[in-house]
């Protein structure tokens, strides 16, 4: 099975739809309610907020979750340095992971789907003294205009690293399968160079949750879903 996370196409990962049956990274201080034009600091670093348009929801992404922008990024004189919109193409990552600077990590876990806000942030959640040269100096403030466009919820469910799951689809209501329960799920399992070696036939396959079937990580997966749910799991080989 795969050893490392993945985007959905890689290979060596299982995808799962729930189709029902029976019965140490802390996220930043939350920016608070906050109106469309007021400039409100998130943390105590003074990075600092600005919303353009307001998002849906009351729901923002949590670390690990795959989260997609656009943004545009410049110096305190105003100039760009950096642009996905000129680009064409969004911006992928994963939150609180250390893929970005940390002024990202926590200016857009506060953001709401389709929210457009502006960030400023010191050097000291950016590039600090180092700089990021030719294009970003020195102890540089940075300018970060940000959409968030999406975000896709990615678990670490057995909080080892070794069974990461990502929801596709969500499910219907709350509830999620017990032991006993009996349900009936379609998968597609596949190797770490994409050959497919397992696979449900269309209707599914039917097995009480706490036996699981085909590997360990369908059945701790399962007790996770919701009913119509449709995930994406990346299984390291202990599961």
């Amino acid at each position: 099975m795969a050893e490392d996370f993945d985007l959905p196409d890689a290979p060596g990962e299982e995808e799962m739809e729930d189709l029902g049956g029976e019965d140490d990274y802390e996220s930043p201080p939350s920016a608070g309610p906050q109106k469309e034009g007021e400039v409100k600091e998130i943390g105590n670093q003074g990075l600092k907020k600005k919303i353009v348009k307001a998002g849906q929801g009351w729901q923002t992404p949590e670390s690990g979750d795959e989260v997609t922008v656009h943004y545009t990024g410049t110096l305190a004189d105003g100039t760009k340095f950096d642009s996905s919109r000129d680009r064409g193409q969004p911006f992928t990552f994963k939150l609180g992971q250390g893929q970005v600077i940390k002024g990202w990590d926590q200016g857009i876990a506060t953001m709401k789907k389709e929210e457009h806000a502006i960030f400023t942030i010191p050097s000291v959640l950016a590039y600090g003294e180092v700089g990021a040269p030719p294009n970003i100096p020195s102890n540089a403030t940075l300018t970060f205009d940000v959409e968030l466009i999406s975000w896709a919820s990615v678990k670490d469910i057995c909080k080892d690293g070794g069974i990461f799951k990502k929801i596709l689809v969500e499910g219907q209501k709350w509830e999620t399968p017990k032991d006993a329960d009996q349900v009936t799920v379609k998968y597609e399992a596949k190797l770490e160079d994409g050959t497919v070696f397992a696979k449900s036939s269309e209707e599914g396959v039917e097995f009480y949750a706490k036996d699981g079937h085909l590997c360990s990580a369908i059945a701790k997966a399962v007790k996770t879903m919701k009913k119509g749910e449709k995930v994406l799991l990346t299984v390291k080989p202990q599961y």
